[in-house]
């Protein structure tokens, strides 16, 4: 989805943002007859989730519906600011 919706733009970042191995490390895993979800990948995903749509709110949102910079747009979707944002850390 593109702009005025920033749905799509969100969901890159968050891809962008959360590391692979991280997100390899934490995936949902099956225990018995039931899936279980790591505490630490709903973490690390929702602290990604929080840096995209703040990005999102600053430089997307429809304020008024205000123009969207297409430039800002492309720094946000850059892997070298998406590695910036990275959240490694717990």
């Amino acid at each position: 989805m593109g702009p005025p919706s920033s749905g799509g733009i969100a969901v890159a970042q968050t891809l962008g943002i959360c590391p692979t191995s991280t997100l390899h490390r934490t995936s949902p895993h099956r225990h018995g007859h039931q899936w279980q979800l790591p505490v630490m990948g709903v973490h690390q995903v929702s602290k990604a989730q929080r840096l995209a749509y703040a990005d999102r709110d600053k430089c997307v949102a429809a304020d008024g519906f205000r123009s969207i910079a297409w430039r800002q747009l492309a720094k946000m979707l850059d892997a070298t600011y998406l590695k910036q944002r990275r959240v490694d850390q717990p």
